[in-house]
């Protein structure tokens, strides 16, 4: 009997026991710890010494601050998340200083004259062609094409290359032009981040048209974090221009030339019903700005580095 009762005495989980655990837990009196409740302490011989961690009591869960802690963290953080910028807001600053400086610099572009080739094949059928063409550009928006030389299907050449132009004539006619612009009244943008392009850093941003225009795209910008202009497009039209046509995805580049940033080449992938994968290039070279202003230095036959 007496046994029993010594080992019911020296048992964590008799009554006793937990009528002690209680007391301590509640009681003002042990000192805090760091990381830990108002007790630390241990059982020993049927009762409690501080400096120690308390074993478990039946029904309870001594572990639960480390799974809130989480919580806790996010409700200290909400005010914080409250003043973080969303995606559309944060592109606003970016857009609004590409707006400035394409109005600063765009004017000062009166006149130049450039090279153009077009290239195009479709590996399923073996065919080729190819399309050399000088273009002339007048402030605010005329192009007038000059085809220089040309080779290869005859079909692909009246009724691809022929077509791009007559569509880029159309595209900058004063009619068309403010409705075709990468401008807000046209898209909506969400910031998505900023990497290095070619050397320089530039903020990436998500372009998304307000309207079905075969003229305008769904995809992404690349602005210049410097000079605050386009230097990249990734996209794909945002009204499919044929039933025939499946897919189209482009890749626009641009380059420096003195104070402007004018197209170094066009590459797009066209999935074609029948025809299958498409690919075009149009490179774009031998610049010549000939109304520039002083700090460009005149002719700006290569791209800045």
């Amino acid at each position: 009997m007496l046994r029993r009762t010594r080992r019911a005495a020296a048992s964590p989980h008799s009554a006793t026991a937990r009528r002690d655990y209680k007391s301590a837990y509640a009681s003002p009196l042990l000192p805090a710890t760091p990381g830990s409740h108002r007790i630390a302490g241990r059982f020993h011989r049927g009762r409690f010494e501080a400096g120690c961690t308390p074993p478990p009591a039946p029904g309870i869960l001594n572990d639960c601050h480390v799974l809130l802690r989480p919580l806790f963290a996010l409700i200290c953080l909400a005010p914080l998340a409250a003043n973080v910028p969303s995606p559309a807001d944060a592109a606003e600053p970016v857009i609004a200083r590409m707006m400035e400086v394409d109005r600063t610099v765009t004017p000062q572009l009166r006149h130049y004259t450039s090279s153009r080739r077009y290239s195009l094949e479709n590996k399923r059928f073996g065919q080729r062609a190819e399309m050399t063409v000088r273009m002339t550009f007048r402030h605010p928006g005329h192009k007038q094409f000059e085809v220089v030389s040309e080779k290869g299907s005859g079909a692909i050449r009246s009724r691809v290359f022929r077509k791009m132009l007559e569509s880029e004539i159309e595209a900058s006619s004063a009619e068309m032009r403010d409705a075709t612009h990468i401008t807000p009244r046209n898209y909506s943008f969400r910031l998505i981040g900023s990497e290095e392009l070619e050397g320089r850093q530039a903020f990436v941003l998500e372009a998304i048209p307000k309207t079905k225009n075969k003229f305008l795209f769904r995809g992404k910008i690349w602005v210049d974090a410097e000079d605050y202009a386009i230097a990249r497009i990734e996209g794909s039209p945002a009204q499919n221009p044929s039933f025939w046509v499946r897919k189209t995805t482009f890749v626009h580049r641009y380059a420096k030339f003195g104070p402007f940033w004018l197209a170094v080449s066009n590459a797009s992938t066209t999935d074609v019903l029948v025809f299958g994968r498409t690919e075009v290039l149009v490179e774009y070279f031998d610049y010549r700005i000939n109304e520039a202003p002083a700090a460009a230095g005149g002719n700006s036959p290569a791209p800045d580095k």
